[in-house]
């Protein structure tokens, strides 16, 4: 769905692949720009190239945990909200 003409855009921070798919194809589906990565890391590296409107945020990543993430993506990205 867009705001004002802009298409919001959401940062799938999920490591088990066929899920992240399916997340991917749905909210696509909705018309929201979508970005899929599977680490920690990754997600820190697409929230400081680009901003996003959502974060929807892994607890169970592969190189660290969901919320021990999340207060490094907010100050990364203040206005992000940040699902688990």
């Amino acid at each position: 769905m867009s705001d004002a003409g802009r298409e919001i855009s959401v940062l799938v921070v999920e490591d088990d692949h066929s899920l992240a798919r399916r997340l991917t194809e749905r909210f696509t589906l909705e018309g929201f720009q979508v970005t899929p990565v599977g680490t920690a890391a990754a997600a820190e590296r697409a929230l400081a190239d680009r901003g996003f409107d959502v974060v929807l945020l892994d607890v169970g990543l592969p190189d660290e945990s969901g919320f021990d993430v999340a207060p490094r993506l907010r100050a990364l990205h203040p206005a992000a909200a940040i699902l688990f």
